[in-house]
């Protein structure tokens, strides 16, 4: 009897892995195509989510059109193997590489709190009309207003003769301060304020929030330029010569 049940156990069992086995799965609910491309079957939800990609896109009609024409050039592209191309996966990495920073460098921007006050505008406009003297020196953050004087060179100018980046650092100075700011491309230097004659010239058609605009972008800028300068000061970076 013992063995009797021991058999009927195990044909149980098997009759229950077997009825699992064939018993029909319940099969995830599938997507119906709206555009077959050749072999590739390409469902509403993967045409929407390019659609949203693109804010500039045209009329329905056009746009289908031009994602088919999109699919069948990337289709023949990867038929003649040109993605497995050096020059192709090199374009990849400068983009993907350049993408990354991009976003990067926005989430920084937009992370600033570069707000400007009135006073800071007021102080922009007063500017113009005056004489500003003024050194500077291609330095770092770290020249002292003794290092600019020394080694810089000295500036007498109008204010309205002075380019926008070193008008909108003048502007935030009194006499006898320093900053740093870009003059053109990468080309960062240091200032000292030495002093500030003759009276604002008084106009009524200045733009005050193209004025914040413009402080603002310069607020960010040596924002960034600092956060790049600490990200340098932490890192390891060593200089290897080139030995034969």
């Amino acid at each position: 009897m013992k063995y009797l049940l021991i058999v009927l156990c195990i044909l149980c069992a098997f009759s229950l892995a077997t009825l699992l086995a064939i018993w029909p799965e319940e099969s995830a609910p599938t997507v119906a195509p709206v555009i077959t491309i050749n072999d590739r079957a390409i469902s509403r939800e993967e045409i929407q989510s390019v659609r949203d990609g693109d804010p500039h896109h045209g009329k329905d009609e056009d746009f289908i059109d031009e994602y088919i024409t999109r699919q069948l050039l990337i289709a023949e592209a990867q038929r003649r193997d040109i993605d497995k191309e050096p020059g192709f996966r090199k374009a990849l990495k400068n983009y993907y590489e350049h993408s990354l920073i991009k976003i990067l460098m926005d989430r920084v921007s937009n992370s600033s709190e570069a707000e400007v006050s009135e006073a800071e505008i007021d102080a922009y406009i007063d500017s113009f009309g005056r004489t500003f003297t003024f050194h500077t020196l291609e330095a770092s953050a770290t020249a002292t207003a003794e290092d600019i004087k020394a080694q810089g060179d000295r500036y007498v100018s109008a204010f309205e003769d002075l380019s926008g980046p070193l008008q909108q650092s003048l502007a935030g100075l009194s006499p006898g301060e320093t900053t740093t700011t870009f003059v053109t491309g990468n080309e960062k230097i240091a200032v000292y304020l030495e002093k500030i004659e003759g009276e604002p010239q008084h106009r009524q058609d200045f733009d005050r929030e193209f004025i914040r605009m413009q402080l603002r972008q310069t607020k960010i800028e040596k924002h960034i330029t600092a956060w790049i300068e600490k990200l340098r000061q932490n890192a390891t970076i060593t200089y290897h010569s080139n030995q034969d």
